[in-house]
Order: structure tokens, then sequence, then C-alpha cells
């Protein structure tokens, strides 16, 4: 009976998107949408020889070229795992038994795919500079057979119905992303309307889907009947294959609204799960000094320094010991180790590679930019305390450059390669001049070195807002939340924060204020899921 097999929603997301020319595929960090999507564009371009242009977009420079590099590393997973299986490979074969040579056209095929590039929204839309005027648009259709459209929690509503006209008559839509995540800076909420009425699994069937369904799958599951052709067209992926755990209850309890005192107080004290360990673990803050007074500007800055001294750059403790042969990488880090790192560099020992390894294992991200745990002050106290605390990187400084700087790109640079959001480093060439070292373009390549003065838009990125953390996630998340409850802290941003992190939690705060905003879901109104419910999506 199908109806007591527990359902693959990867292949389900697939058969969905082959069946029907738009597909939107949710879930949260690990769930494998874009593994997912891997698979559909094989599918597609082994079925379908009319999908040969196919284009990839998100909203972000940044979340573009994570797009290229996740597709890319999906078709080499494909290659390893899938095509070395005797079975799964006579049947792709059997795809292409009109080809002269199914095993070059396979392998011509995934070349193909591997060799995919996003690019912005705006860019592949031809956006013009301070205007919303576009190269393409109804008159000017995009010249593309697939489309697939990556973090679309992060679009607003008016680029959403800019990138819906450019699409040309027949063109197929894959949409992507999290529908729990913070929504866009911007008016609207696009991926949480589409999913509105889908929590988990997909959205109901038509009889007539239902029946594809079948024909294709040998899926005939009552349960999933009685939707429409709004609902048939999304699927929330639910199994997380990144973490488990304390972190991943939590995290869905604050999705639910269902965070109580209690619940947070069993999570912070629970036993790591086995197999998959991870940890979280609470720095008490307050609004308010010891004196039950506010804390004032001389307390609110000592708070700050005493942050930046004890959690940022000290050794992370707290945690479980990890006992004796533990891979250094997979033990909770502060910046301490990068900073080590840093000055071993400046001593002429060390792949600068290495940084970047170290630099993903701890992030800093903070709920507001401002307030004594907001990125301004936190960013401001990182700076003084390296200078003054490590002379021999004090020596170095150029300017605003020293080395350990760690620094955020502001702002879109096709030409050097970079993009809004683009994490780098300073640190010292061999010939001593200070260089700001970002990560080298595909798997192996060497850092890219720019000196400091060719990079006008970038700034200290020692700590985050939340909301540019989107799409990335670290070994050790230390996320510092507002002391003051504000609308600006909701269950979206908290979500967001705890799903950052891949293993290790810290959470520096006010336990009311943190259980408030886990309550507290954002409210947008663009009209868009009104729209959908009556039929006219």
């Amino acid at each position: 009976d199908s109806s007591e097999r527990p359902l693959d929603w990867q292949q389900v997301a697939c058969a969905l998107a082959l069946l029907g020319s738009q597909c939107v595929i949710s879930g949260g960090p690990g769930t494998g949408k874009t593994t997912t999507v891997v698979r559909l564009l094989l599918l597609l371009r082994l079925l379908d020889p009319r999908v040969s242009r196919i284009r990839l977009c998100a909203p972000t420079g940044k979340a573009a070229e994570r797009l290229s590099n996740s597709v890319a590393g999906g078709v080499a997973h494909l290659r390893e795992r899938v095509l070395t299986n005797p079975a799964a490979r006579a049947t792709l074969l059997s795809l292409l038994k009109g080809e002269p040579d199914p095993g070059a056209a396979l392998a011509a095929i995934l070349d193909g795919l591997a060799a995919l590039k996003a690019t912005t929204i705006h860019r592949l839309l031809g956006t013009r500079p301070h205007t919303t005027a576009a190269t393409h648009g109804p008159g000017r259709p995009l010249d593309c057979d697939l489309l697939v459209a990556d973090e679309i929690s992060m679009v607003d509503i008016s680029l959403f119905g800019r990138l819906l006209s450019a699409l040309p008559q027949g063109c197929r839509l894959v949409m992507l992303g999290d529908k729990d995540q913070l929504a866009s800076v911007d008016i609207g909420a696009v991926l949480a309307d589409l999913c509105h009425r889908v929590t988990a699994g997909a959205g109901r069937l038509s009889a007539e889907t239902l029946r594809r369904l079948c024909a294709l799958l040998g899926l005939s599951d009552p349960r999933l009947l009685g939707g429409d052709k709004v609902d048939e067209q999304v699927v929330v992926l639910q199994k997380t294959y990144r973490f488990s755990g304390v972190i991943k209850d939590l995290a869905q309890a604050v999705n639910r609204c269902a965070l109580t005192p209690d619940l947070l107080e069993d999570c912070l004290h629970r036993p790591a799960a086995a197999g998959d360990p991870s940890y979280v673990r609470w720095v008490a803050a307050s609004a308010q000094g010891g004196d039950g007074k506010p804390l004032g500007r001389s307390g609110a800055e000592a708070l700050t320094r005493r942050v930046v001294r004890e959690l940022l750059l000290a050794p992370a403790g707290g945690f479980p010991d990890q006992g004796p042969g533990a891979d250094p990488l997979s033990l909770p880090h502060s910046f301490c180790e990068f900073i080590a790192f840093v000055e071993r560099l400046c001593a002429g020992q060390g792949d600068p590679a290495e940084g970047f390894a170290l630099l993903a294992q701890c992030r800093v991200l903070c709920s507001n930019h401002f307030g004594p745990l907001g990125t301004v002050a936190i960013n401001r106290a990182m700076r003084e305390a390296l200078l003054r605390g490590h002379p021999e990187l004090a020596a170095r400084a150029e300017g605003d450059s020293f080395p350990g700087r760690v620094v955020m790109v502001t702002r879109n640079d096709p030409t050097l390669g970079l993009y809004n959001g683009d994490m780098g480093f300073v640190a010292p060439d061999p010939q001593g001049s200070l260089k700001v070292l970002f990560p080298g373009k595909g798997e192996g390549a060497a850092p890219l070195g720019f000196s400091p003065l060719l990079l006008p838009h970038i700034e200290d990125g020692f700590a985050l807002t939340v909301h540019k953390a989107q799409g990335s996630d670290y070994g050790h998340v230390i996320f510092l939340l507002s002391l003051l409850d504000n609308h600006s802290l909701t269950k979206e941003l908290i979500y967001t924060a705890l799903t950052r992190s891949k293993r290790y939690l810290t959470i520096v705060g006010d336990p009311l204020v943190f259980t408030k905003a886990s309550a507290r879901p954002t409210e947008r109104s663009s009209g868009l899921a009104r729209r959908l419910d009556a039929g006219q999506g």
C-alpha cells in the first residue's frame, strides 16, 4: 500500500516539476533543495530536448555565486555517487538510446549543467541603475526554456512581478528557498505567500495530477487528494541533512511559535543527540545593571567590551569536551584561532586559504545594527581590542586596514568578481604589503588578493546582521540578541539566526526578549496570498 510507504519528497518535487510549468521547492537548511534541482535539471535535459536554454538566478551576487557552486557540486556528486551505480547509469543511458553514443551524450549534458553560472535577478533582467526600467520584460522576454530562481524569500513583490513578466511563453520556472526565513527587506513576503497553504510535504493534488504522478512514480496516496493548481505546485522538504538534536528542536519550536521558557530551559540542558551532536549555550545579558537600573552609556560600553573579550577573543568555552583526537575543525571556535593564524601568517608561516576555513567555523550574528550588542558597537570594539592587544598587528596597519581585519563587501563589483556580502580578511603578501584576501573562484583555486585602495566599498565584518548571513552556515554561531524587545525581532529572524549554525550555538541576551520575539511572526500584506486563495495567481 503506497499510503503506508514514507514518501521521498525530493522525488515528488522532481516529478511535480516535470509535470507542470512552475514549481516551488521550499525547505530549511540542509533539506536538499539544490540536490533536488540538480536531479531535476538532469531529468529535464534527458526527457525534454526542448529544454536547452537554462538560466540560474538569485537576488544577490553572493547568493548567485553559492547557487553556481552548489549546482556544480551537485553535478560532481551525481558523477561520483549515482553514475558509478551500474543500474542507475543504465537507466539514464536508456533515456538517450536515440543518440549515436549515449555515454558521450550523457557526459556532455553533465558538463553543460556543471558549467551553468547564476546571475543576479537585476542583471538577468538588465535593470538600469537607479530605476526600475529593464531590458527584459513583456515586450522583450528572456531567452530561456527553464529558469531556476534561488533564495526567493529575499525577493520583494515588485522584483518578483518584473521577473515573472519577463518569462517567455512556455518557459518552465523553478523557485527555491526557505519559506520560514526572513523575508525581503522591501515590500512583500513572496515565498511565504506562495507556500502559505502548505506546511510540510506537498500541497494537495488534483485527481488528474495524482493520476499522472502515479504513472510516473507508482505513487497513489489518497491523502494527497483535494488540492488545486496552486497547492500542487508547492513542495516543502522536511528532512534536514545538516543538523539534528537540540538546535533543530529549538529552531522548530521557534518556527511554530511554540517556544516556552520551560522548553528553552530544556534545550539548554539537554544532552547532545548521539551520532550528530549539536550544542546550545546561553550567556545572560540584560538592559539593566546589577542595581536594577538601565545600563547607561558606560554600562553599555562595558558590556560590549566584555562580550568581545570573553566570547569573541577567548577560546570558546561552555561546551562539552570532545575528547582526545577530535578533529580541530569539529571543535567550537571563536576569533582567537583566526587571530593566532594571522599572527603566524605575518611571521611567514601558514597558508592564506586556512583563514577562510577558520572564519567559516565561527560567525557573530547580531539581531540589530545598534545597541551594545549590535554590529556597529561589536565591530568597533573588535577593531580596538585587536589593535590595542596585538602590537604586531597594529604595527603593520595602513589606514583602516590591518592584518586580521575581517571585511565584508557592501556593493557589487563585477570587474573584480566581488559581490555584496562577500567576506574576506586582510593579511600581508610575501612582499609585506597588505592585501584583502577573498576565496578563489572554484574548488582549490588560490585566494584573490586586492589592495585595500581598490576596495572603497568594504566595511568591518567581525559581526554581521542576521539578514546578511542568509544562505550561509557556520560551525559555531554566536548570536547577539538586542537587549530591548522591539518589533524588528521576529520569529523569522530568530529562526534564521539559529539555523545558520551547523553544530555549536551561543546565544547572548535576555531569555524573556528571546521568547517574546520567538512568538512574533512577521506580518506583511502584499495581496499575493489573497489572490492565490481567490484563484487569481
